[in-house]
């Protein structure tokens, strides 16, 4: 498949929708949904380039909704402050958000009538690669480092249009995150656990995965 790390599409089927790598803007690469920060802009060196760096205050905004079957990041924390949201989904009635909560990556969906959630430990200060993956309107696979690390299977559908934040709940409240979060993606489908593996590892040119073991 050869270098896909600036490509909005890496499997090459229309299935990628943006991607976000924070070289220097909140841009998606591919035009389409264009973030706005709030607070301090500020970049770091990130997994790949460059990152897009919180400072517990700051937060982005991708002003639009856009069909989210599977969602890819590069996150580090800077400290281990209880509390940290990744990202969101701002919805009114319900709630998908990804935090650092009491030492663990905690994946949490509120369906507007019951709270699911998984816990893994984590340390701050290491970069950690997260793939949400939504299998069906009840159905997620969580993985961490291009591992299945659970999966959450809710009461009531959730769609699958997602309105992203980066960064915090919401504009008055804390949970905003001390770090970095580098190459966010989006996808129309959701992922294979090779399409997952094949991510996790498209940063690393001693690993090479042919397109005969993706597909």
């Amino acid at each position: 498949m050869g270098n896909t790390i600036n490509k909005v599409d890496p499997f090459g089927d229309n299935s990628g929708v943006a991607l976000w790598q924070f070289d220097g803007n909140a841009n998606d690469t591919g035009g389409n949904y264009n973030g706005t920060w709030h607070g301090t802009e500020q970049y770091d060196t990130g997994k790949w380039e460059q990152a897009s760096k919180f400072n517990g205050s700051s937060y982005i905004d991708f002003n639009s909704y856009v069909t989210c079957n599977a969602i890819s990041l590069w996150c580090k924390l800077s400290n281990n402050n209880n509390h940290q949201v990744f990202f969101r989904e701002k919805s009114i009635s319900t709630d998908i958000n990804l935090c650092f909560y009491k030492n663990s990556m905690r994946f949490y969906i509120y369906d507007g009538s019951n709270v699911y959630k998984n816990n893994t430990l984590i340390n701050y200060g290491n970069w950690y690669h997260i793939i949400i993956v939504r299998n069906s309107s009840t159905s997620y696979t969580f993985y961490l480092n291009g591992n299945d690390d659970g999966n959450i299977t809710t009461s009531n559908s959730l769609g699958d249009s997602l309105y992203l934040r980066l960064s915090g709940v919401k504009e008055n409240e804390n949970y905003k995150i001390n770090g970095l979060i580098d190459q966010v993606r989006i996808f129309n489908r959701a992922l294979t656990s090779k399409e997952v593996s094949y991510l996790h590892n498209e940063f690393m040119p001693s690993k090479s995965f042919a397109r005969s073991n993706i597909f």
